[in-house]
């Protein structure tokens, strides 16, 4: 015997799709709004009425309303949503002009796990009578046999209190309500709302409001309007990237900014087919960052989450929470320290515009979507698309735009902004051309006068990166520049063979100099107490041209394997015979001296002020050296007879030792204490150990820098040759500090 049989439904369905399957009273919040805005409000209200006591929560929007044939067919058709796009008429498309939040049909049992009865006032702009619907949810619990469609709801039609809308009122709460739990559920809505949704046309406002019993607002921390503008509070102190997929699903459009610096915006094809109408905005929580998000929200970023979902302007939980990496950002970070940014280092979001047919939400409101096609490709195009263009940024460009503990301690607190790492910047937009899918590039036009920020070491390589740049940008600036380069490297070229000889001849030079001079620098520790004045003077001299020479050394070495590689330029080849003319030139002063001061270069002694000269110096010479001079002058009225090898030399051997303890800043300070003149020099490098003996710094062949022990020893004896005395400053714990001090006493017959 063949029938047919139906399914019968207990009255305990309503636990299952109420209460229990939402069972966070936040989230029931949520979902109660998000049916205001399916329903086409403009504005809904969350009040809490007689707050402390029998407290009654009531959700009041100004959307279309329903009427009783929508009661009857919609809001009491369990699991039914007009939101599905199956479901969706012409008509209600035009009401609610939205794409809707929600469309499993199950949103309004919201209402039970908030409290035990539910009153609900709806209609629409043309009914004549509201509709008022009543019920009592602890009805469904009382026998679980009973059947669903067996438990009565109460119905009447009641005088219009407002033109069109819905108005909730839920009583007998299940949970108490304290003003932590309020400021909370604030901080949730903030959270709640999509901040990139900015349509004037179509306004959705939600407001808080808690009244105590006299009726009055308690507290203005706790009511008001809720907003959702923490991210873009932060975009002026830290990087932002914003990336989006267009409505159409055709294209992807990159924008990068630093502090509030527009760098550079990319288009190109979506390779996501599943991907369409998806943006992305994730913020760099440097340092500065983090601390002004400490002190707007009163709550470090860590604590607050990272990257947030939204679909269709509200936000879908768990994503973003602070034990959430639905992303996988952190696994990914533990791979390389100091490579990789983690969760602790980015706040953003991720905003999807869709019907329900793609991204579908679990049942249970806060445990995401559904893994999904459509899904996975997300988290593809977040990893490569946003996240790793922003890490490469932040990492390999800026260098994470903090200043590290090791420049702190060398007095050194600049950190890296835009204008600092212009050619940077540039070869990564270059990195970013080479994908085969880029349509268009633009950039800051600051970021293109990057022809003095170029060195030597990486011209060629920008030039490179200029030129593919302009076969896909047309940006006249970029091309002139490109050509520009590009003529000044072939005009090089003609020059290289005489260049070749020239080379090949220093070369030969320079070797057999320094084999002797490795020779002297072995027997040096042997010979000083055999050694005459003259010969200690000589093997001095030997020393400071050394220096020079080993430098020498490395730039004509440096140049042979360029040109033996064809890895050259006209820059690169006239920059280091300048650098090699430059040293030769400072090797022949010490023995006759010839500079910018105007003295005869055939007079041991000149008559003027040591610190002009030593300023003077700094600026022509030592210019090139990979270090910041800072000199003080205040001794501009002192003048004596001095030698200016004998100053060359002292300031070269000081200058040698300071970058060989990784210096990066030199200061010279020049003053004058009663009849002594004072010049005080320092650097910001490792220092000299605690153990080490002073006076034997200062010893001839002593070295504590793998040097030959010489340096130190003629610094001691100029000074001293001049009537001074000097001594190392051991308070000094940035770096060295070295004090000199010439008695006018002592030295006046050097006095003018």
């Amino acid at each position: 015997m063949n029938k047919k049989l139906n399914f019968k439904i207990s009255s305990a369905l309503k636990n299952i799709i109420g209460k229990e399957l939402i069972n966070d009273k936040y989230i029931a919040v949520f979902e109660l709004v998000k049916n205001s805005y399916d329903a086409g409000a403009s504005r809904v209200d969350i009040k809490f009425k007689n707050f402390g006591n029998n407290t009654t929560i009531e959700i009041i929007d100004d959307g279309c309303g329903m009427t009783y044939e929508d009661l009857i067919n919609k809001w009491l058709f369990v699991a039914y949503s007009e939101k599905k796009e199956r479901n969706q008429n012409d008509d209600y498309r035009k009401k609610i002009k939205r794409v809707a939040a929600g469309a499993k049909g199950v949103g309004r049992f919201s209402c039970d796990r908030l409290g035990k009865k539910l009153k609900m006032i709806t209609a629409t702009k043309d009914d004549n009578h509201a509709n008022l619907l009543s019920l009592d949810w602890d009805k469904f619990e009382e026998d679980d046999k009973n059947e669903f469609v067996n438990i009565s709801v109460d119905y009447n039609q009641i005088e219009k209190e407002f033109k069109k809308g819905t108005k909730i009122t839920i009583s007998e709460l299940r949970e108490n309500w304290e003003k932590s739990d309020v400021i909370q559920l604030k901080k949730a809505l903030k959270r709640l709302v999509n901040p990139d949704i900015e349509q004037n046309d179509d306004i959705f406002e939600i407001y808080l409001n808690v009244e105590d019993l006299q009726g009055s607002l308690v507290d203005s921390e706790v009511n008001g309007k809720i907003v959702n503008d923490v991210f873009e509070k932060l975009n002026i102190k830290t990087t932002s990237i914003m990336v989006s997929i267009s409505k159409s699903g055709d294209f992807i459009n990159t924008e990068l900014y630093d502090r509030g610096t527009y760098i550079y915006s990319i288009k190109e094809h979506n390779p996501y087919k599943n991907l369409k109408g998806i943006n992305a905005k994730v913020f760099y929580l440097n340092k500065n960052a983090k601390a002004a998000f400490t002190k707007l929200m009163g709550v470090e970023p860590v604590k607050y989450g990272s990257v947030f979902v939204y679909k269709n302007r509200f936000r879908i939980y768990p994503y973003g929470e602070p034990t959430n990496d639905f992303l996988d950002i952190d696994k990914r970070k533990a791979q390389g320290y100091n490579r990789f940014l983690g969760t602790r280092d980015i706040l953003g979001r991720i905003s999807i515009i869709c019907d329900d047919a793609h991204f579908v939400e679990t049942s249970s409101r806060n445990s995401g979507f559904l893994i999904s096609p459509e899904f996975i490709q997300l988290t593809e195009f977040f990893h490569k698309n946003v996240f790793k263009v922003l890490e490469d940024y932040v990492v390999k460009v800026i260098e994470w735009g903090d200043v590290s503990k090791e420049d702190l301690k060398r007095g050194n607190d600049k950190i890296l902004n835009p204008e600092d790492v212009k050619v940077e910047i540039l070869n990564q937009i270059a990195s970013l051309s080479k994908k085969k899918d880029i349509l268009e590039i633009d950039y800051n036009e600051n970021l293109l006068n990057i022809i003095e920020k170029a060195s030597e070491d990486n011209l060629d390589n920008t030039l490179t990166n200029l030129n593919k740049l302009v076969a896909i940008s047309n940006n006249k600036q970029l091309k002139d520049i490109a050509t520009k380069l590009t003529k000044q490297t072939k005009n090089i070229f003609k020059s290289n063979i005489e260049d070749k000889k020239k080379l090949a001849t220093i070369n030969t030079t320079n070797t057999k100099l320094t084999n002797e001079l490795e020779s002297e620098k072995r027997r040096s520790f042997f010979i000083f107490d055999s050694l005459s004045i003259e010969q200690k003077t000589f093997v001095e001299k030997m020393h400071t041209i050394n220096i020079n020479l080993d430098t020498l050394k490395m730039k004509t070495f440096t140049l042979r394997d360029d040109i033996q590689s064809d890895d050259l330029s006209k820059e690169k080849i006239c920059k280091r015979l300048e650098d090699i003319y430059f040293i030769l030139e400072k090797i022949r002063a010490l023995t006759h001296y010839s500079g910018a001061a105007d003295f005869n270069v055939n007079d041991r002694f000149i008559l003027g002020s040591i610190s002009d000269f030593v300023t003077e110096y700094c600026e022509k010479f030592l210019k090139n050296r990979n270090l910041k001079f800072n000199i003080k002058n205040e001794a501009y009225n002192y003048e004596c007879k001095f030698s200016p090898q004998d100053i060359t030399t002292l300031l070269e051997n000081l200058v040698s030792n300071s970058e060989k303890a990784k210096s990066t800043e030199i200061n010279c300070n020049f003053y004058l204490d009663n009849k002594v003149f004072c010049f005080d020099y320092y650097d910001n490098g490792i220092g000299l150990k605690e153990n080490i003996d002073e006076d034997s710094i200062f010893e001839f062949g002593k070295s504590y820098t793998n040097g030959t022990g010489v340096g130190m020893y003629h610094v001691k004896r100029i000074i001293n040759e001049m009537g001074g005395t000097l001594k190392i400053d051991k308070e000094y714990k940035a770096g060295f500090k070295l004090q000199m001090r010439i008695s006018h006493e002592r030295n006046k017959s050097s006095m003018v």
